[in-house]
């Protein structure tokens, strides 16, 4: 009988071990997710906080300073960065069919689209929402917009991230709404004049 007790103490003990150290890791694996969405809007930030207002050569003509709606994602002239001591160049961010943010960055401003190099910015994206805050203060779904500056105010991102409770049905794509099931993300930045 005292065997059985112990067998059954050790059992539970077991199963108990075992349920900590999964929680422990989805836990970490949570951490590790919003730590990445968190770097993604900061740098983000900081790229639009040295936007300029210089409309750019691009291949099949002249492109604004900035421009962008939630279908092709955003694109911008930004100054040199502190870090890299490099020129000002041109960078976009866009939305993948396979649910990937990625970072599209130009050597220089005037560069040929075929010198782009793309970087994965986020995985996990189901939705992407873009508004941009114009000098009325009202917001706008894309820029640039007629009789406003070369740059907006401000930009809403809205993000919806892909979960285990997000369905195949809604997972990414270039839907109107964001998917009920995924967790619904806003940032707002400020633009540099």
């Amino acid at each position: 009988m005292a065997l059985a007790i112990l067998a059954l103490l050790s059992t539970v003990g077991w199963r108990s071990l075992a349920a900590v150290l999964e929680a422990r890791e989805r836990l970490a694996a949570e951490a590790a997710r919003w730590q990445a969405v968190a770097a993604f809007f900061d740098r983000f930030a900081h790229e639009a906080g040295r936007a300029l207002e210089r409309p750019v050569r691009a291949t099949g003509g002249p492109r604004p300073a900035w421009e962008g709606d939630a279908a092709t994602g955003v694109s911008f002239s930004r100054g040199a960065s502190d870090a890299a001591g490099g020129a000002a160049a041109r960078v976009a961010y866009l939305l993948a069919a396979d649910g990937t943010l990625l970072r599209r960055a130009w050597p220089a401003l005037d560069a040929r689209d075929s010198d782009a190099v793309d970087q994965l910015a986020l995985s996990g994206v189901a939705w992407l929402g873009i508004d941009y805050l114009g000098g009325d203060g009202r917001w706008w779904p894309s820029w640039p917009v007629d009789g406003e500056a070369a740059l907006p105010r401000a930009v809403r991102l809205r993000l919806a991230l892909v979960g285990p409770s997000v369905p195949d049905s809604e997972r990414p794509g270039a839907a109107a709404s964001p998917p009920a099931a995924a967790r619904l993300v806003e940032r707002i930045v400020a633009v540099a004049p």
